[in-house]
C-alpha cells in the first residue's frame, strides 16, 4: 500500500514539474490598450494551492500600463493568469532547472513586448523554503514611444532572522552585474526583501514613504507577516523600484488587502521629458 502511495506521489510530482516546465512563458493580447506610463509592483502571496481568485486583482491593476507581480504562481489545476489579464501582454517566468515551482514572477504590459528572458540567480540559500521556487529575475524589453525599454521584475531571497539580508544583497549584486551590460533604459521593480534604507545600489532608488509589509519577530526570528499595521509587528519597505535612463515619480503605497504586502505604484518619464 505504501509503495502504491509513494508511486502516486512520485507520478504527481513528475507531472507537476513537466507542466511547470512546459507552461507557455508569453501570451500576447490583440485588444486595444491605453498606455499612461505607469507601473505597479505587488507581491500577491498566491501559492499554487491558493484559492484566492486572480480576478480580485483586476480592479487594482487595470489602470497601470506595466504591472510586476511576485508570488503569482499558477493555479494548481490550470493557468488562469492569461484569462484574468487577457488585455495585457503577459510574460511569465517558467522553470529552467528542477525546482518544484517556477519563479512566480509575472510582467503584464500594455506596451508591445519585443523580447523577454528569465535569469536564475546563482546565489541561493539552500536551507530556506525559497529553494523550492526558481529564484531570479524576469526581463521584458517593451516598446514605449518606439523606444526599447527593459522592464525587470525580481523577488530576492526572503529571510527568517531579523536583519539577515546577506543572500538577498548577493542576488541583487548579480542583478546589477547583468544590468551593467544592458544598453536600453531600464526599470527594476519587485520585492527586494531588504529595507530600501539598507539597500546598497549604484542606481537611483524610488521607494514609498509608507511601509509595504509588517513583520512579527520573536527573539529575532520571523513569526508572521501582514499588510496591516499592528502594535507588535515592525514596519518595512521591501517593495520599490530603481532605474537608469528613466525617471520615476515618488511611489505610493496603495491600500489593497489581498496579500501580506501592499502594492506600490508610480509614474515614469524619459530623462529628457518633464
Amino acid at each position: 500500500m505504501y509503495k502504491s502511495i509513494l508511486c502516486c506521489i512520485f507520478i504527481i510530482l513528475v507531472l507537476w514539474i513537466v507542466r511547470e516546465k512546459c507552461t507557455t512563458s508569453y501570451h500576447t493580447s490583440t485588444r486595444k490598450r491605453m498606455c499612461n506610463n505607469t507601473i505597479l509592483t505587488y507581491n500577491i502571496q498566491r501559492m499554487p494551492t491558493s484559492v484566492k481568485p486572480l480576478k480580485n486583482l483586476y480592479g487594482l491593476v487595470k489602470s497601470y500600463s506595466i504591472v510586476l507581480l511576485q508570488e503569482c504562481f499558477l493555479n494548481i489545476m490550470y493557468d488562469d493568469i492569461q484569462y484574468t489579464f487577457r488585455d495585457y501582454h503577459i510574460v511569465k517566468g517558467t522553470m529552467m532547472g528542477y525546482r518544484l515551482v517556477n519563479s512566480g514572477l509575472v510582467i503584464l504590459s500594455r506596451y508591445p513586448v519585443l523580447s523577454y528572458q528569465f535569469v536564475p540567480f546563482k546565489t541561493q540559500n539552500y536551507l530556506s523554503s525559497d529553494i523550492l521556487a526558481e529564484k531570479g529575475f524576469l526581463m521584458a524589453v517593451v516598446s514605449i514611444d518606439n523606444t526599447p525599454v527593459c522592464i525587470v521584475n525580481t523577488h530576492l531571497q526572503s529571510n527568517t532572522y531579523r536583519g539577515d539580508y546577506a543572500v538577498a544583497k548577493q542576488q541583487c549584486n548579480e542583478l546589477y552585474a547583468y544590468m551593467n551590460e544592458v544598453k536600453h533604459p531600464w526599470i527594476i521593480g519587485g520585492d527586494f526583501n531588504t529595507p530600501f534604507q539598507t539597500m546598497e545600489s549604484p542606481y537611483t532608488l524610488y521607494a514609498p514613504t509608507r511601509p509595504t509589509i509588517y513583520i512579527k519577530y520573536v527573539d529575532d526570528v520571523e513569526q508572521d507577516t501582514s499588510c496591516y499595521k499592528t502594535h507588535t509587528y515592525e514596519p518595512f519597505v521591501f517593495d520599490y523600484f530603481m532605474s537608469q535612463g528613466i525617471r520615476l515619480s515618488e511611489p505610493s503605497t496603495l491600500d489593497f488587502w489581498y496579500s501580506d504586502h501592499l502594492p506600490v505604484g508610480t509614474k515614469f518619464f524619459r530623462m529628457d521629458t518633464n
